[in-house]
């Protein structure tokens, strides 16, 4: 079987994407790593008439689609995550485009049509699903998403007036074709399971002096605060309850967005003897 991760990271942040690289490695030193740089990503710009990296996740694929032979399956992970665990689910599950949910357990039924396409406007928050981490099989899952995101781009009609796309980013075209173009769609860790896959979504009631000092400074999202939590049990990296009530979990993608762009990919949230496993799954040392 022969499995691609697409990493895409600009030069500016590279020691970040280098963490994202070794963790897939030390996981799985068979998936052979396609590394999109600084250069790699204006070619794609260029080529597609894009200016901005919301719109990058189809069109990044979809360029190296157009100069390589399809992989059994094709991993897209963005270069603020790191893998903590063996990923069985997207090598022996069933689908055609797996992706981890989005949202957070406790925001419950907070309003976020907002953010919605209106074709999907109504569907549940822990329904919507992240574009950072993908997982693909069949391919034509991602002409659908190209084809959309580009129609948005274009300003063609489709986007515009039946799906009347919220901003026209990458990952509102993501959930219009997860949820209706007619594909094996999987969410990796639907919310109820035991299982982690984006890891954006654990967040607390805790108080926002629990932050660091130093990601109170730049403006972090609370979100994150309960990370400093999770810890290593000797199998498996845990997200403990902490009282919302979901039950401990299995973290097997950290989806890092920890912070603002300056500190995106900061360790500050974690505690010092979580850290140490990091810098072993890692192999650099601070």
């Amino acid at each position: 079987m022969k499995i691609i991760a697409i990493i895409m990271c600009e030069e500016h942040i590279y020691f970040g994407g280098l963490k994202t690289i070794n963790s897939i490695k030390y996981f799985h030193p068979e998936i052979e790593i396609i590394h999109y740089g600084t250069s790699e990503i204006n070619r794609v710009k260029q080529k597609y008439g894009m200016t901005d990296l919301w719109f990058s996740g189809p069109l990044i694929i979809r360029d190296y689609l157009d100069n390589h032979d399809a992989p059994d399956i094709l991993l897209k992970m963005d270069a603020d995550c790191l893998v903590l665990g063996e990923l069985d689910e997207i090598i022996d599950l069933n689908y055609d485009f797996a992706a981890p949910r989005n949202d957070p357990d406790n925001v419950g039924d907070r309003d976020e049509r907002h953010n919605r396409p209106d074709i999907i406007r109504t569907i549940p928050n822990h329904e919507w699903i992240n574009a950072g981490f993908n997982c693909i099989k069949n391919f034509e899952f991602v002409n659908k998403w190209f084809d959309l995101t580009m129609d948005y781009m274009t300003g063609k009609q489709m986007a515009l007036t039946k799906y009347r796309q919220y901003k026209g980013d990458d990952m509102s075209a993501l959930n219009i074709i997860f949820k209706l173009g007619g594909f094996n769609c999987l969410i990796l860790d639907p919310k109820g399971s035991n299982i982690i896959y984006g890891a954006s979504g654990n967040w607390t009631g805790e108080k926002d002096n629990d932050i660091p000092q130093s990601i109170i400074n730049n403006n972090v999202f609370n979100g994150w605060r309960s990370w400093k939590y999770i810890y290593f049990n000797g199998k498996n990296c845990i997200m403990p309850d902490l009282g919302i009530g979901v039950g401990d979990r299995i973290v097997k993608v950290l989806h890092q967005c920890g912070g603002t762009m300056k500190n995106k990919l900061s360790w500050d949230l974690f505690n010092s003897e979580f850290k140490k496993y990091l810098y072993k799954i890692i192999n650099i040392y601070q």
